[in-house]
């Protein structure tokens, strides 16, 4: 108990929660485990428990109207998904989560997150004061994105995935995780086919390159340069 009361505090959900009630929440979780590939819940699906990565990694998706798996996200050890079902009983899942590798998370279901918080309303406060934090990162996020072109957009993937899965290579940084065209898509909020026309130039150019299905950056500048807001 009192190392998931640890993994709670140190999730920007949890940070400013009363101990007290942080160890009533650590009380209730459930520990769960997934294998590769194994699918946490649907698009659609009723939602009614937030998740916290405890090992692992999850993809969180969507199906485009073409049927196209898209990635939005890929999630890591402590970070949540979910968050809304805390706080609304009647929630249906936007998307897809997916583990890509063995995976443990901490649940946390509504009515046992609910029971914890009622009679403390400084601690509900706190809860919703961070989701407000959150809606307002998302709205900041979104609005970087609307501001950088096709190759800008495609750019901050590539240098997002390089800070958190990038590896020295002689030409430059390996990323060390599968990266597809569709998962590129999806994080850039492209079309597959806007993503692939801006990757053969860059390809042609030598900016960047696949061995052995990882993703070479070997012109980190030129990325850098294309994700600047103009």
């Amino acid at each position: 108990m009192i190392a998931d009361a640890e993994i709670l505090r140190k999730n920007y959900l949890f940070q400013d929660v009363p101990t007290d009630v942080l160890e009533r929440l650590a009380d209730r979780l459930q520990h769960r485990k997934f294998k590769a590939d194994q699918t946490i819940f649907l698009e659609g699906a009723p939602g009614n428990a937030l998740f916290l990565i405890v090992e692992g990694e999850v993809r969180i998706s969507i199906l485009s109207p073409t049927n196209e798996n898209l990635t939005l996200a890929l999630l890591y050890p402590g970070d949540t998904f979910g968050e809304l079902s805390l706080f609304d009983d009647q929630d249906r899942r936007s998307a897809t989560a997916t583990a890509t590798m063995d995976t443990m998370l901490l649940v946390i279901y509504h009515d046992d997150f609910q029971q914890a918080v009622e009679n403390d309303p400084a601690a509900f406060r706190s809860f919703l004061k961070v989701m407000a934090d959150l809606i307002r990162r998302m709205n900041e996020r979104i609005k970087t994105v609307a501001m950088l072109g096709i190759p800008g957009r495609v750019a901050k993937v590539f240098l997002d995935m390089a800070a958190r899965h990038g590896a020295p290579h002689p030409d430059g940084i390996k990323i060390d995780h599968e990266l597809s065209y569709e998962d590129i898509a999806g994080l850039s909020l492209m079309y597959r086919g806007d993503v692939m026309h801006v990757m053969e130039g860059w390809q042609l150019e030598k900016y960047l390159y696949l061995e052995d299905d990882r993703w070479v950056i070997a012109r980190k500048d030129v990325l850098e340069f294309a994700a600047a807001p103009s």
